[in-house]
């Protein structure tokens, strides 16, 4: 369920606070800060810091959290400090009027839906440092053209780039072993071709569902069955 955000929460008590017009709320361990919801929508550019001070006490920001921009579609460009290490569900959805993105090596998780409906999202740089991406992390991503997928990854969720119309080229690359659920391609009319690496091991659910490109197997982990499968054949009995 997303969160929803107060209208009345602003410096109300130590855990939820603004400074200089980005809202913070307090992590669990009580030393770190996630970036959060605004009363009004954040737009144009936002320069989040790496550290904040409040009532005296200086503060790490480590996350993105859940919803922060979520359908803020007058943000332009948002600059993300390398002390972040998880962008959260919903972080960034709707925000059709980014169009470039910058993820830091510090960032290890992206969250499911994170960058969902970014329509005017053309560029995205992945670094190695993160290790899964989420559910439809980058479904209706119609502008972006090209993924590298860093080898430590080793998940890709479901639908996760599915809708984006114009990705013409994406590289999975050696680290990948799960390929995830159903319709991760659908609507990529523009990918003509995905290369399956020899590390991939497991394929759940139909990831090539909806999608009519090429695809080219070099990955002896795949079974038979799966073989016949990602073929659309039937399996002899």
């Amino acid at each position: 369920m997303k969160p929803q955000i107060s209208q009345s929460r602003e410096n109300v008590d130590d855990n939820f606070f603004e400074i200089n017009g980005i809202y913070y709320k307090k992590n669990e361990d009580g030393k770190s800060l996630s970036v959060t919801q605004s009363r009004t929508k954040y737009n144009g550019t936002v320069n989040i810091p790496a550290r904040v001070t409040f009532k005296g006490t200086s503060f790490r920001v480590t996350s993105i959290g859940d919803s922060a921009f979520e359908d803020c579609s007058g943000l332009n460009f948002v600059t993300i400090p390398d002390t972040v290490i998880s962008i959260d569900d919903w972080a960034f959805e709707g925000c059709s009027g980014l169009t470039v993105v910058s993820i830091p090596d510090s960032v290890t998780t992206i969250g499911d839906w994170a960058f969902k409906d970014c329509s005017g999202l053309s560029s995205v740089t992945i670094p190695d440092s993160v290790t899964s991406i989420g559910d439809s992390a980058f479904e209706g991503c119609s502008c972006l053209s090209s993924v590298i997928i860093p080898d430590i990854i080793t998940s890709i969720g479901e639908s996760t780039f599915m809708n984006c119309s114009r990705l013409t080229s994406l590289e999975i690359s050696s680290g990948v072993t799960t390929i995830g659920g159903d319709r991760m391609f659908e609507g990529c009319e523009s990918l003509k071709s995905v290369v399956i690496p020899p590390s991939v091991c497991t394929m759940e659910g139909n990831p090539f569902e909806g999608w009519h490109g090429h695809l080219v197997v070099n990955s002896p982990s795949f079974s038979y069955k799966m073989m016949c499968f990602l073929m659309r054949i039937k399996t002899p009995l």
